[in-house]
């Protein structure tokens, strides 16, 4: 299978806070070179063209010129993305390198600069003079939003129409045009049209991969329950949960910093150290075991630092993950410790006040007195 283009996000932080991108809730980061390397070394069999950003502005990327000698280096072209205002810092790096398919620049970036945007035109008009004499054969997109409802929109969109048309014109730029679009919408579930449920080309014409540099080689990977799901480019995030049929749903949140894990067993390894073996299959390593089999954990994502824990005991709010009451919330009224062979059970208390036995396995602790999550509507 190949894909039109992957998309790297080498860095989450920008220079600018344009009005039509939304604000990125994960901590401000770059790529290491190393995990950069390992990604392109991955994604080569699957396309030829990368682009090196989702959110945030590649050029700042500490690295920059590296990482697009590791491009290069892995024979893939690169379709840049920028907003303009560290363009002249690809001169050098497209005289070394190569590998640049296609440049757009941003120009609705001007917005930034309150009406002083001499300093902003001069740079871009710089770099498309000395593109012109040394590597004209690399199309450029000077790309504009157009939001009539907006009057800074509109007054941005003249103005640049009118100054890069005479610069790209009159010097006769070559392989370079202004492109107006209507204004981007990030696409959200609440959309009249929606994308995302109608045909989203993730997975198919084109694939992003996140700052964090986490790369699923499986594209069969499974998401799990207590999953964290997060689409960078509408800035929703998601929880996966259980309906009252066992059914993987999908719970909108404001807050993924965080997710919840309950530990299946444990372990002493070397040092004295504890390894904590959790649902999901990770595992967490502590210096001093203050857990027991059934707790759960609260884990900082992506640090996977444990930030809370919600022991599994009498009064505990838990979610029933099996049997005929998946999906239940309800406290737990009794542990049932089995002396025999047979598995140990739970008594647990509903909204309505009624009780039912189920297996303690079953028993997912979501909160000590009150949930510590948002939950399903079915779930409650």
């Amino acid at each position: 299978m190949k894909f039109k283009q992957v998309y790297i996000e080498i860095t989450n932080k920008c220079n600018l806070n344009c009005p039509f991108c939304p604000n990125h809730l994960l901590e401000k980061k770059e790529m290491k070179l190393d995990d950069i390397e390992y990604i392109l070394q991955y994604v080569k069999k699957y396309t030829d063209t990368v682009c090196l950003h989702i959110q945030g502005e590649p050029l700042l990327h500490p690295q920059f010129k590296e990482v697009v000698g590791l491009c290069n280096k892995y024979g893939l072209l690169i379709n840049l993305t920028t907003n303009g205002v560290l363009v002249n810092k690809l001169i050098d790096v497209i005289n070394t390198y190569k590998c640049f398919k296609k440049i757009n620049i941003s120009l609705q970036a001007m917005v930034n600069f309150k009406g002083n945007y001499d300093f902003y035109i001069e740079n871009i008009n710089y770099f498309l003079t000395y593109k012109n004499r040394y590597f004209k054969e690399i199309p450029i997109n000077l790309r504009l939003w157009n939001d009539k409802t907006k009057d800074v929109s509109v007054e941005i969109n003249d103005y640049s129409k009118k100054v890069f048309s005479h610069i790209v014109n009159d010097h006769k730029i070559y392989n370079t045009r202004i492109s107006e679009n209507d204004e981007f919408d990030w696409p959200n579930l609440n959309m009249p049209d929606n994308p995302v449920l109608s045909g989203c080309l993730g997975g198919k014409d084109q694939l992003g991969i996140l700052v964090d540099g986490r790369v699923v080689k499986d594209y069969k990977f499974p998401v799990g329950f207590q999953d964290i799901i997060e689409i960078p480019k509408t800035g929703e995030s998601y929880r996966v949960l259980l309906d009252r049929k066992g059914r993987l749903q999908l719970d909108l949140i404001d807050d993924n910093s965080a997710k919840l894990s309950k530990i299946v067993n444990k372990s002493t390894i070397k040092g004295g150290k504890t390894q904590l073996n959790l649902h999901d299959g990770k595992n967490v390593i502590i210096e001093e075991d203050a857990y027991s089999v059934g707790d759960v954990i609260c884990l900082k994502v992506p640090e996977h630092e444990i930030v809370e824990a919600y022991p599994l005991e009498e009064g505990a709010t838990v979610l029933v993950t099996g049997g005929k009451h998946t999906g239940e919330l309800g406290t737990v009224s009794e542990i049932i410790e089995n002396k025999s062979s047979n598995p140990n059970t739970i008594i647990i208390q509903n909204s309505a006040k009624d009780e039912f036995l189920t297996l303690k396995d079953y028993a997912f602790v979501v909160g000590s007195d009150a949930p510590a999550i948002s939950l399903l509507e079915v779930n409650k």
